[in-house]
């Protein structure tokens, strides 16, 4: 038996909720599993849940880079450190790179490689 969740249900970040077939939660696995994860980890805001409250789940992203204004360089770098930091807590992702971001008033876009144990995966996640 794995120690670590192998399976968890499908979200839809477009819609804002899980995807719910016949009354049931979609349930995901391997790849599709890590996407999932990847954008909840990226979209939850570390300090700001009480369920988090203790773990390290979560980034700081949005909280120290949207409406403030940074050199290019310095916030694509401390972007990428956050990332990187974040995702390589799980076991599964092998290395995270390929980085790049754009800023439009307060929408952050980040664009990077996954190299997980089910393969490789490029992202594109609106923050």
């Amino acid at each position: 038996m794995a120690d670590y969740v192998t399976t968890e249900p499908a979200f839809d970040f477009e819609r804002g909720d899980f995807v719910i077939i016949n009354g049931r939660p979609k349930m995901v696995v391997g790849m599709d599993r890590l996407r999932s994860w990847i954008g909840k980890v990226l979209r939850t805001q570390k300090g700001r849940y009480k369920i988090y409250n203790g773990t390290s789940y979560g980034t700081r992203i949005k909280d120290t880079f949207v409406g403030k204004t940074f050199t290019h360089d310095y916030m694509l770098s401390e972007i990428q450190r956050e990332i990187t930091e974040n995702l390589e807590k799980n076991k599964d992702i092998v290395s995270v790179d390929g980085f790049s971001a754009t800023v439009d008033g307060t929408h952050l876009t980040v664009e990077f490689t996954v190299t997980t144990v089910y393969g490789t995966t490029d992202l594109k996640e609106a923050l």
